[in-house]
C-alpha cells in the first residue's frame, strides 16, 4: 500500500547580505540599502527579513519552494495531550527516554492507544483517580500539620536549657523536621494532581470528537 502524498511549502535559508562598509555606520543610509536589496530580492522570487540591531542589521534571504512528502496523521493523547502521529487511531509510542545504551526506557500509559479526538475513556479514568490523589493528599497534609503543631507543643514543654541539647530534644526536633517534610510531601503532591487534572479538563478533554491533523512530511 503505498503512503499518501501531499505538498508543504518549505522555507530555507540560502544567505545574508550584509551593508556595504560605506553605509553600516550611517543610520539613514543603512536602512535605505537593507530596503532596497530587500525589496530587490523579493521581486526575484525570495523571502527576505531584516535581521538584527544598529550596524550589526544584515538581510537573511530564503528560498521558498513547494515540496512533496508523506501525509501524517496526528492527535493527542488522552493521557498526556502530548501531540503525537497517529498509526491509524492510534498514538506512536511516546513519553520514554532514551540513556543512550540503544534501548529506551518507561512510556506514557496512553502509548499506542486510541487517541483523544477517538476516545476518553483513559483520560475519565485519569481523573478520577488525580481527583481521589486530591483528596488523599491533602487529608495527609492536614494530619502532618495536626502532628506538627502536637510535636511543637512537646518541644516548648522541654526546659529552654535543654533545647538541642539533650538527645531527647535533639530527637524531638528531628521527628518535628520529618514531620514538616512530609507535610510539604503531601502539600506537593496534591498541587500537581490538581494541575494535572486541570490540564486534561482544559487542554485535552476539548479535543474529544474533534478532527485530526494532517502534517506533510518533507
Amino acid at each position: 500500500m503505498t503512503n499518501p502524498t501531499g505538498t508543504k511549502t518549505k522555507k530555507t535559508l540560502i544567505d545574508r547580505k550584509s551593508p556595504p562598509a560605506e553605509v553600516r555606520e550611517n543610520t539613514k543610509a543603512r536602512r535605505a540599502w537593507l530596503a532596497t536589496e530587500s525589496a530587490r530580492l523579493v521581486a526575484e522570487g525570495f523571502e527576505t527579513k531584516i535581521v538584527g540591531q544598529g550596524s550589526y542589521q544584515t538581510v537573511s534571504v530564503y528560498k521558498v519552494e513547494q515540496v512533496e512528502g508523506r501525509i501524517q496523521v496526528r492527535g493527542e493523547c488522552q493521557m498526556c495531550g502530548q501531540d503525537v502521529a497517529l498509526d491509524g487511531k492510534r498514538t506512536s509510542k511516546h513519553g520514554y527516554q532514551r540513556p543512550g545504551t540503544g534501548y529506551i526506557f518507561g512510556q506514557c500509559a496512553g502509548s499506542e492507544k486510541a487517541a483523544i479526538q477517538f476516545e476518553r475513556t483513559m483520560t475519565d479514568r485519569f481523573l478520577v483517580q488525580l481527583d481521589a490523589d486530591v483528596v488523599a493528599n491533602k487529608k495527609l497534609e492536614a494530619q502532618a500539620e495536626k502532628a506538627k503543631e502536637t510535636q511543637w507543643t512537646v518541644i516548648h514543654a522541654m526546659p529552654e536549657r535543654e533545647m538541642h541539647k539533650t538527645e531527647e530534644s535533639k530527637a524531638a526536633f528531628k521527628k518535628l523536621a520529618e514531620i514538616e517534610q512530609a507535610r510539604s510531601t503531601f502539600r506537593m503532591n496534591a498541587w500537581h494532581a490538581e494541575q494535572f487534572a486541570k490540564h486534561l479538563r482544559d487542554n485535552v478533554l476539548p479535543l474529544h470528537g474533534t478532527d485530526t491533523r494532517k502534517l506533510v512530511i518533507a
